[in-house]
C-alpha cells in the first residue's frame, strides 16, 4: 500500500530505490523526478494544472504544512513457492521439487509443509517427490511431463532406468532374504524401497542441476520449492484418477486453499529458534535421513585417508626389507649399529616435501588444463562425442609430460640413493620419493572430499569411495621394494615380474576416471562419450559448478598422482641420507 501509519516518506524511499520512482511518484502522489539529494523537483505542467484547480488557501496550507504520505515496506524475503499448472485445474498429481543448484536444499520444514499441505488440499491426488521408479502412478506422471517437454529420448531413458531399478531391487531383496530369512521379507522390501528412493534423490543432488525455477531463490539464500500440479490420471487404470469436468470448480478452490495455507504456514516457519536443518536426504515422500545418520560413512572414508597420510608422514612406509644385514657381523656389533640408528631416527623419517608438493601441484594444473580443453571444445560447437574425444586425448597427452616432470624432480635424488654413502645404515632414514608423494596426494584428495561434503554430500561420498582406495593402493608393494633395493648392482630375477605387475596396476589407476565416468553414464542411461559434453554444458549454463571442478580438479589429479607414484621407477628406490646427501652432497643444483 502507498499509504500507512509510520514508516519513511515516499521521497526518502524513492531516493534509496530509484526503480520505485516511476511507480510511486512524489510524496503527494504526483508524478515527477527527484534530484540527487532526494528532493522532489516535479513536473511543471502537471503542477500548474493542479494548482489552478486548488484554492489559494489549500495551496498555502499544503505548502506551509506538508503532510507526506507514508507507506510500509515489506521485510526480507524468507520463503518462496513456485507453482506450475500446465493442465489448469485438472490436478491429480503434485510433484514437489526441492533440489537446487549444486544440490542446495531448502529448510526441511518448508518441504514438509509443502508435502503435508498439498496432501491435505488434494486428499485424492498423488503427492510426492517422484523418488520411486517402480511406482506406477509416479511413472505415469513422469511420462506425462516428458510428453509436454517433447523429449523423445527421455521416454527410453526412463524405461531403462525402470528396468535397472527393478532388476537391482529384486537382487537386493533376494540377498536380504538369504541372510535374514523369508519371514522378514516385508521389512526387507520396505528397506530396499527406501534405499531406492534415497539413491534417486542423492543422484539428483549430485548432478547439481536444478529441478525447478525455485533454484533462483536459493541463490539468494531464500528457501523455495517448486510444485508441479497436473498430469490427469486415467480412472480406468489408477485408483486416484478422480478429476472430471464437473469437479474443475472444486479443484480451483482447492488450489486457492493450498496457496493460502502455504502462505499462512510460512509465517509459522519464520521464527528465531526453529530446529530444522538444510542437510538431509529424502528416502520417501515423508521420511528422510539427517546429517547425523548419513555423515558417518563419508567421515569414515575420508578420515581414514587422512590418518593414513599422517602415518606416512610420521612413521614412513616401505622400509621393510630395504636393507640387508651383513651375516658376518656379530650380534654385539648389530646391536650397537641399531642403537645408533635408533638415536638418529628419534625425530622420525625425513621427507623431500618440496618435490612431492611440486609434483602434486603439477597434476592439479594438468587437471585444470584438461578441463579448459574440454570447455574450448564445447564452445567450438563440436558434437558430444567429439568433445569427449578431445578431453580424453588431452588427458592422455599430459601423462608423458607429467612423467617427465617427475623424472626431472627425482633424478638427482635417485643418483644420491644408489651411492654407498646414502645406503649406509648409520645415517637418518630418508623416505623414498614415492612415500612422500603418496602422502601428499592422499592428503590432498581426502581434504578435497571433506570440503565437498559441506557443499554437496551426494557428490562427495561416491568421489571419496573411488579415490581413497586408489590413493591407498598406489605405490610399490613391500616385496618389490626389497627386491629393488637388493638388486642394486646385481640381477634379481624377481624384479622383472613384480615390475610388470606394478605397471599393470598403475594403468588401472590412470584409467580410473574413465571407468568412473562410464559407470555414472550407465546409471544415468546416457552415452559415456558425451559425458564430458554434459559436464561442460552444466558449467556453461550455470546449472552446476561442483561437478566440473570435482572431475577435473579432484578426481583426475588424484588418479594421475597415484599412477605416477606406482609407474615411475625413479621414485621406488630407498635412501638413507639427508636431502643434501641424496642430491649429491648439496653440490648439484637443478
Amino acid at each position: 500500500a502507498r499509504a500507512g501509519t509510520g514508516g519513511g516518506t515516499a521521497s526518502s524511499v524513492v531516493s534509496a530505490d530509484r526503480w520505485l520512482e516511476e511507480y510511486y511518484g512524489d510524496s503527494n502522489g504526483r508524478e515527477g523526478a527527484y534530484d540527487d539529494s532526494g528532493t522532489y523537483v516535479g513536473d511543471a505542467s502537471r503542477d500548474d494544472e493542479r494548482t489552478v484547480a486548488r484554492s489559494d488557501t489549500q495551496t498555502k496550507s499544503t505548502a506551509t504544512n506538508p503532510k507526506p504520505q507514508t507507506f510500509h515496506r515489506a521485510g526480507s524475503l524468507q520463503q518462496a513457492y513456485v507453482y506450475f499448472l500446465p493442465a489448469g485445474a485438472r490436478v491429480d498429481t503434485i510433484k514437489i521439487s526441492p533440489e537446487g543448484k549444486d544440490g542446495a536444499l531448502p529448510n526441511l520444514d518448508l518441504l514438509a509443509s509443502a508435502v503435508l499441505l498439498s496432501k491435505r488440499a488434494f486428499p485424492q491426488g498423488k503427492v510426492g517427490l517422484d523418488l520411486d521408479l517402480l511406482n506406477p502412478i509416479e511413472k505415469h506422471a513422469r511420462l506425462g511431463r516428458i510428453a509436454r517437454s517433447g523429449d523423445a529420448g527421455a521416454v527410453l531413458r526412463d524405461d531403462l532406468q525402470t528396468v535397472n531399478a527393478k532388476f537391482l531391487s529384486s537382487a537386493a531383496e533376494t540377498v536380504g532374504a538369504m541372510f535374514f530369512g523369508s519371514k522378514k521379507k516385508a521389512k526387507i522390501k520396505k528397506y530396499v524401497a527406501n534405499l531406492r528412493g534415497a539413491l534417486r534423490f542423492a543422484w539428483r543432488c549430485a548432478r547439481g542441476i536444478p529441478t525447478g525455477a525455485h533454484a533462483s531463490f536459493k541463490t539468494f539464500a531464500v528457501d523455495a520449492v517448486t510444485l508441479q500440479l497436473g498430469v490427469q490420471l486415467d480412472s480406468t487404470k489408477f485408483e486416484k484418477g478422480h478429476v472430471s469436468d464437473a469437479s474443475l470448480t472444486e479443484n480451483f478452490k482447492r488450489i486457492g486453499t493450498l496457496l493460502e495455507t502455504l502462505a499462512r504456514g510460512s509465517n509459522n516457519l519464520v521464527e528465531q529458534l526453529h530446529h530444522s536443518m538444510f542437510y538431509w536426504i529424502m528416502t520417501g515422500d515423508e521420511t528422510f535421513l539427517s546429517i547425523a545418520e548419513y555423515i558417518a560413512p563419508q567421515a569414515a572414508v575420508s578420515v581414514s585417508a587422512l590418518l593414513f597420510a599422517v602415518a606416512l608422514a610420521t612413521r614412513g612406509g616401505g622400509t621393510k626389507g630395504s636393507r640387508k644385514k651383513d651375516s658376518g657381523d656379530s650380534s654385539k656389533d648389530s646391536q650397537q649399529k641399531n642403537s645408533k640408528s635408533a638415536l638418529k631416527n628419534v625425530s622420525g623419517p625425513q621427507h623431500d616435501w618440496a618435490s612431492a608438493l611440486a609434483l602434486v601441484c603439477a597434476t592439479h594444473l594438468g587437471g585444470g588444463f584438461v578441463g579448459f580443453a574440454s570447455l574450448l571444445a564445447f564452445d567450438s560447437d563440436l558434437s558430444p562425442t567429439s568433445v569427449g574425444l578431445v578431453t580424453a586425448a588431452t588427458a592422455l597427452f599430459l601423462v608423458p609430460a607429467l612423467c617427465a616432470v617427475a623424472g626431472w624432480l627425482y633424478q638427482e635424488t635417485n643418483a644420491g640413493v644408489v651411492s654407498t654413502q646414502a645406503l649406509s645404515s648409520d645415517r637418518p632414514r630418508f623416505e623414498p620419493p614415492w612415500v612422500t608423494a603418496k602422502c601428499v596426494a592422499t592428503a590432498a584428495a581426502a581434504t578435497a572430499t571433506v570440503a565437498l561434503t559441506f557443499f554437496n554430500f551426494p557428490l562427495s561420498l561416491p568421489t571419496a569411495a573411488m579415490l581413497v582406495p586408489v590413493c591407498l593402493l598406489s605405490g610399490p608393494s613391500g616385496e618389490l621394494i626389497g627386491a629393488l633395493n637388493r638388486s642394486i648392482g646385481t640381477d634379481d630375477a624377481r624384479v622383472f615380474p613384480l615390475k610388470h605387475f606394478l605397471k599393470a596396476r598403475a594403468l588401472c589407476f590412470l584409467f580410473a576416471p574413465f571407468f568412473f565416468v562410464t559407470v555414472l553414464s550407465y546409471v544415468a542411461n546416457a552415452n559415456a562419450g558425451g559425458a564430458a559434453f554434459a559436464v561442460a554444458q552444466t558449467l556453461r549454463q550455470s546449472e552446476s559448478r561442483f561437478l566440473f571442478q570435482t572431475l577435473y580438479l579432484v578426481v583426475w589429479p588424484a588418479c594421475t598422482s597415484s599412477f605416477l607414484v606406482t609407474w615411475m621407477d625413479v621414485m621406488h628406490h630407498h635412501g638413507g641420507g639427508s636431502v643434501s646427501e641424496l642430491r649429491g652432497g648439496g653440490k648439484k643444483t637443478r
